[in-house]
């Protein structure tokens, strides 16, 4: 399996996780995976990443992810992209040694909003 890792500069970037970190399993066994380096167990975290030159959403596996709000910004480290080969298949992953919220969730579990949002409170009259 031939791979090729980029890193990825977040340099200026804003971060949001998009939905509740999922575990990674193993697709026969249905057992969780663990990171071969860390041993800790691997989650899936959809991410929003806003940059100047557009947004990218990336499921993104990180170590220890359980448990962060969704909609809330994050503090990532070590964001790669994995370039892959495997028996006639090619693609990308995306992976980060850790993530942490860095701030409340921008919105509740019913999916509205927990800050104000512009326009949306009346002027008096």
């Amino acid at each position: 399996m031939a791979r090729n890792e980029i890193s990825v500069n977040l340099t200026g970037a804003i971060v949001l996780s998009a939905g509740v970190a999922q575990p990674r399993t193993d697709r026969k066994s249905g057992e969780q995976l663990i990171d071969r380096e860390t041993g800790a167990p691997l989650y899936r975290v959809q991410m929003l990443v806003i940059q100047a030159a557009g947004a990218q959403l990336a499921d993104v596996t990180v170590p220890n992810a359980a448990g962060l709000p969704v909609a809330a910004p994050l503090r990532v480290e070590g964001m790669r992209i994995n370039q892959y080969e495997f028996d006639g298949r090619s693609g990308i992953s995306w992976r980060a040694d850790s993530v942490e919220a860095i701030g409340g969730a921008c919105v509740d579990e019913n999916g509205n909003p927990t800050v104000p949002v512009r326009g949306s409170q009346k002027q008096a009259s």
